[in-house]
């Protein structure tokens, strides 16, 4: 089994960006707040007001059966994010396939979260897109391979007239000892395993 784990903070900063993106948030709505808000609840619908639990793995961890006992790979996403092949080799070689298999694969980040401009007009977009999407599922494949290949160039120039870089998400001395102190048994968990 091979486990592709994210560092909690990362990840918690990559749904906060997504929320945005996906306009559940008031523009105004700070990262500080976002882990404030999740500090404080005690009961929380929404997934992405979730996410600072969702970098918490051990208790899921505790939950598997015995027999993947030692029978697993962690490997940290960071890693596979910058050197894909060298990771991709490595967990081949520990699951004992051929590497040589995905030699003409091109790795890369999909599904990055967009700083859109607009939210709410960009998740029109989207909707409209979807829907669209949902129609031609029904029609000849002809049809859904001339949308992809039409939408795409499309979409690219879309998203870039319509948003921006993100800022660094700024995170002053005392947030980020509160989420170290949130994470500190997991980071020693998570060491650990990839230790293992």
């Amino acid at each position: 089994m091979v486990f592709i784990l994210r560092e909690p903070i990362s990840r918690l900063q990559s749904w906060y960006k997504f929320a945005k993106q996906l306009n559940l948030f008031d523009a105004n709505y700070t990262f500080g707040q976002y882990v404030d808000d999740q500090l404080k609840a005690t009961i929380l619908q929404n997934c992405n007001m979730r996410a600072l639990e969702q970098g918490v793995i051990q208790p899921i961890w505790n939950r598997l059966p015995v027999f993947w006992c030692g029978k697993y790979f962690g490997f940290a996403l960071q890693r596979i994010v910058r050197k894909p092949f060298i990771a991709h080799a490595k967990i081949c070689k520990r699951a004992n396939l051929d590497a040589s298999f995905y030699d003409e694969y091109d790795f890369k980040v999909l599904n990055k979260s967009i700083n859109v401009k607009d939210p709410e007009k960009f998740n029109r977009y989207r909707n409209f897109r979807r829907g669209l999407r949902q129609k031609l599922k029904s029609m000849p494949n002809i049809l859904g391979t001339l949308f992809k290949a039409v939408i795409k160039p499309f979409d690219k120039a879309y998203i870039n007239m319509t948003s921006n870089d993100w800022e660094n998400i700024n995170m002053d001395k005392e947030l980020i000892h509160r989420l170290e102190k949130y994470y500190e048994a997991e980071s020693i968990f998570l060491k650990s395993m990839m230790n293992q």
